[in-house]
């Protein structure tokens, strides 16, 4: 079991993991580890990550809540989230031109959101998607609602 502590714990500058294996295992990666593979920083930083175990978990299950809500009311209006265990999710738009719109209301309305074809973070994923990180639950209830507004002004969606 190879777990990274970077995003899920907020220490994603520090490059922060764990591995539990076998003895075997992790003798092999002891072979090939640096002599100094972790910073003192980094170090210390995961040793305060488990003192304080109890508070990440409030802030997944958090996380997790608003993510379902996001979920359920981005389907309400029509499209297709695909289901996550992350921070993200992200949602199935029916053409380019609707996602193109959505995404460009979303903007002008200084939510910034990620679209499918920015080959840096999609390679390989082209279509009608945008990627929306998990905010608060406030941040979220603004875009769901921005986006249904865009949906309410047929000017701005082709269906």
């Amino acid at each position: 079991v190879v777990r990274s502590l970077s995003k899920s714990f907020g220490l994603a500058g520090l490059r922060l993991g764990f591995a539990l294996s076998a003895a075997q295992n992790i003798e092999k990666l002891e072979q090939v580890r640096q002599i100094f593979s972790v910073n003192r920083l980094a170090e210390r930083a995961g040793k305060e990550i488990f003192d304080h175990f109890d508070y990440y978990r409030e802030i997944w299950d958090k996380v997790s809540q608003t993510r379902e809500n996001f979920i359920e009311n981005i389907s309400r209006l029509g499209f297709t989230p695909f289901r996550s265990y992350t921070n993200f999710v992200l949602v199935k738009f029916n053409d380019v031109l609707q996602m193109e719109s959505v995404w460009q209301g979303l903007h002008d309305k200084g939510i910034e959101v990620l679209k499918a074809d920015d080959e840096e973070e999609f390679t390989g994923l082209n279509g009608p998607f945008l990627r929306f990180t998990i905010g608060t639950d406030d941040e979220m209830q603004e875009v769901t609602q921005v986006v249904a507004e865009l949906l309410q002004d047929g000017n701005h969606l082709a269906t």
